[in-house]
């Protein structure tokens, strides 16, 4: 099977990933938007998760050949093969996306706690914030595991538990984790090269060949470092990374129609009269193992918005929220940014009077906004949205055991975070002199946020 990418070409696919491809649960990805509302702002960024994943798959096996120094064959017939299980983990990686991508994980997520006991699939996330496994990756380890799609895995005699491993980053072998979780992963460098494309934000850009071919596995401890003649290429990578969150992950009209997708899911899931309704946090298990999810998409999140936003009345709020997100009304926004040193905002220092110090210069404007109460007498004073957002976004954390280790101990392979080789030696990229990346790693950028609506939609 060949697949025309807009990326790489012919993109190539044996028998058991066709059969895989094939299936509604993954068929299924043709209808969740990559960058879910981004295409309320830039209207060419309609791409899917499907073919996301089908470049992250085509990466897998470039990268993995390499570094295994196996050859990848269309007519291979041991699905489990190191090579095999890699990439039918990279096919699968995204397979768990709730409808709009990652939009809809805040209205979900807000659920632990304030709901029944969680299945125990989804335990993990009761885990504290900072240590909790992505509520996607949960889902699509259950995907693989225990759905129709694994059935057919089965079939095909995959090992579910070894593709579930790797998709959820827990796998026994470093190097596997690596590939697909990491800060230089084929997952990041599909996505920032096909966003950048999509949106006409040239800043994800990067040489991804040369980079692919200057990574390589240390031959002691197995995991991946970067030649360090390609210091250059990794730097621009992690400065892609960056521009890219800003640009697009954090473009300010993006962010506030996403909160209200947020919400209004959370109205979805509330409304249990609603016959498109969507499943809660505790149904969602009982969903993928049905087969169900297969029609947990876009198309359904829209219709079941419709659906509600009728039954509504005319001077409801909710209904006003829901035309704003159906009919792409405009938002207004006031926003400042402002480069912070890292260290008076590290969880262990931070305290209310370091943001006090960059919130007493926000505009008079600004202010006065926050003093109104722009939602006095609505149906939003119960619901977890707020109109005023703030977002930390680092440039690059480096390991924290880089930090701690002496000089003379060198880097521990393990924790590097993004690693570079020359003659043996590996260090970690923020400790190399020659570097631009260390001295802007003592920044994070802070984005403050206010959004207010106009009048007409608020009367």
């Amino acid at each position: 099977m060949r697949v025309y990418d807009d990326l790489y070409g012919l993109v190539e696919f044996n028998r058991h990933e066709r059969l895989i491809i094939d299936h509604p649960m993954f068929q299924r990805l043709r209808r969740v938007k990559q960058l879910a509302l981004a295409d309320y702002i830039f209207p060419g960024a309609t791409h899917s998760r499907f073919s996301h994943s089908l470049g992250v798959a085509d990466l897998m096996k470039r990268l993995a050949s390499k570094v295994l120094d196996v050859a990848w064959k269309r007519n291979d017939e041991n699905p489990r093969s190191p090579l095999s299980t890699l990439r039918m983990a990279a096919l699968l990686h995204d397979i768990g996306h709730l409808p709009l991508s990652h939009s809809l994980e805040d209205a979900y997520e807000a659920q632990i706690g304030h709901t029944s006991e969680l299945p125990k699939e989804l335990t993990p996330l009761e885990a504290p914030k900072d240590e909790r496994q992505k509520l996607h990756e949960l889902l699509s380890k259950l995907v693989i595991t225990k759905s129709p799609l694994a059935e057919r895995l089965g079939e095909l005699n995959f090992n579910t538990q070894d593709i579930g491993a790797i998709v959820t980053g827990v796998h026994q072998r470093i190097l596997y984790n690596q590939l697909l979780h990491s800060d230089l992963d084929v997952d990041q460098m599909d996505y920032l090269l096909r966003d950048a494309k999509a949106t006409g934000i040239n800043y994800g850009e990067y040489n991804s060949s040369y980079l692919l071919n200057n990574i390589l596995q240390d031959e002691i401890t197995h995991v991946l470092f970067v030649d360090e003649k390609a210091l250059h290429t990794v730097e621009h990578f992690i400065l892609a990374k960056y521009f890219y969150f800003l640009q697009i992950l954090y473009h300010k009209k993006r962010d506030i129609y996403e909160r209200l997708a947020a919400v209004c899911a959370q109205w979805l899931i509330e409304d249990k009269e609603l016959q498109l309704n969507l499943p809660s946090l505790t149904e969602l298990p009982q969903c993928i193992k049905s087969g169900e999810f297969s029609h947990l998409d876009d198309h359904r999140f829209f219709a079941a918005l419709r659906q509600f936003q009728k039954k509504l009345k005319e001077n409801d709020i909710r209904r006003r929220i829901c035309s704003i997100l159906l009919d792409r009304h405009h938002v207004g926004v006031l926003t400042t940014e402002k480069m912070v040193k890292v260290d008076i905002l590290q969880p262990e220092n931070e305290t209310e009077d370091a943001h006090a110090v960059i919130e007493n210069e926000y505009s008079q404007e600004m202010k006065a906004l926050q003093g109104q109460n722009l939602f006095e007498d609505t149906e939003l004073e119960n619901t977890s949205f707020s109109p005023f957002v703030r977002h930390e976004v680092s440039f690059y954390k480096p390991s924290s055991e880089t930090e701690k280790r002496k000089p003379e101990e060198g880097p521990n392979p393990e924790t590097i975070k993004v690693g570079l080789g020359k003659r043996r030696a590996l260090s970690e990229i923020n400790t190399l002199p020659q570097s631009m990346i260390p001295p802007l790693t003592e920044y994070i950028t802070v984005l403050y946020r206010y959004y207010y609506y106009p009048d007409n939609l608020l009367r």
